[in-house]
């Protein structure tokens, strides 16, 4: 994240912070679907204006973020998010001042979204470079495999026993499974 948005943050009040903190997780949790072009309403070209659109509106008739959530996710017209995002949803669900969070998101739908879109692409971005820096690594081995490149590997020093022979690390010495005969 850069260091504007960091200070952005900074000077926004804990509501906000939280409001987009609830944004940020929306955007995390559905764009990723469907190769990254989103699924329901939060999919294609027009997707950020879809949910700046239905924010206010599911802000409106909700008394806690975990109405909020299910009316946003409602309006958006997405499905329960995968497993893997519940314990951090319970988390949000939980968060102190809801109210003054929904009444931001109300009031603020448009700002507290570019923000958490910012936030979400900078993560999104760095993700991507070390995907990348993985993928060069690995190509570069496959390369040297096909070129029959060998690498040496340093191997860990085997300790001597009492009479200098090498300890073997498996099984008892003399015994069938631990020799090497």
């Amino acid at each position: 994240m850069s260091n504007e948005v960091e200070q952005l943050l900074e000077s926004l009040s804990e509501a906000q912070q939280n409001a987009v903190k609830v944004i940020q997780t929306f955007i995390g949790i559905y764009s990723p679907a469907n190769q990254g072009n989103g699924t329901g309403l939060f999919s294609g070209i027009k997707r950020y204006e879809a949910l700046e659109n239905r924010v206010p509106l599911a802000a409106m008739s909700s008394f806690s973020l975990f109405q909020f959530w299910g009316k946003l996710r409602e309006k958006m017209l997405v499905g329960i998010p995968v497993s893997k995002s519940d314990k951090l949803l319970i988390s949000l669900w939980n968060l102190p001042n809801q109210r003054q969070i929904i009444q931001s998101l109300r009031k603020e739908s448009a700002e507290i979204i570019q923000i958490a879109r910012a936030i979400q692409s900078s993560l999104s971005a760095t993700k991507k470079a070390e995907w990348e820096a993985i993928k060069a690594e690995n190509e570069a081995l496959d390369k040297a495999l096909e070129n029959n490149v060998v690498f040496e590997a340093k191997a860990k020093e085997v300790p001597d026993d009492e009479f200098g022979d090498k300890e073997i690390p498996f099984g008892k010495k003399g015994t069938k499974e631990g020799s090497l005969l």
